[in-house]
């Protein structure tokens, strides 16, 4: 059972009556608590995971664990020194990785318990400005440059994605 599950799972249903419709119609008490829960619990969710405005996210701290663990077995000479430390950085390395797919996973869930509930995606506190949740997952697609814009760089010399080729500098010859 997710945290959005209990939070949805939240109500107490009772006939109240309506003065508009002079009659008494179901009402939810709870939809004001659980709106305030799911803001918070997104709040926090996007700060943890990525952040906030200036904190890290946990995929570039785990990442960085990752490396921290290759170096360490590379660097590994057999003694129990090395073994200790090769034993650390792997636990903190599995810690942060479990810690960066379980904020992942729950901020997904709480995000999709808001758009099936008011029909637009959360933009958490300290989010940056354009924030989109349904658009920070997707896979970028390759974009075609404009004919127009290939011609005007053809006309002024430069050479079509010039920045992805790699140049080789030249080599020197020995005197």
């Amino acid at each position: 059972m997710t945290i959005a599950t209990l939070i949805n799972d939240l109500t107490f249903e009772y006939d109240r009556f309506d003065y508009e419709a002079k009659d008494f119609l179901p009402h939810d008490e709870m939809g004001f608590v659980r709106r305030v829960l799911m803001e918070k619990m997104l709040d926090g969710l996007y700060f943890l995971r990525y952040g906030g405005k200036n904190g890290k996210d946990t995929e570039i701290i785990a990442s960085n664990k990752k490396r921290q663990y290759e170096a360490d077995r590379a660097s590994y000479d057999g003694t129990e020194i090395g073994q200790q430390r090769l034993r650390g950085s792997l636990g903190a390395f599995q810690a942060a990785q479990y810690k960066h797919e379980q904020l992942d996973e729950m901020y997904a869930d709480m995000q999709d318990a808001w758009y099936a509930a008011y029909g637009e995606w959360y933009v958490p506190y300290g989010a940056p400005v354009g924030y989109s949740f349904s658009t920070q997952n997707a896979p970028q697609q390759e974009a075609e440059i404009p004919p127009d814009i290939l011609d005007m760089e053809r006309a002024m010399g430069i050479a079509p994605e010039a920045a992805n080729d790699l140049i080789e500098a030249p080599k020197k010859k020995k005197a």
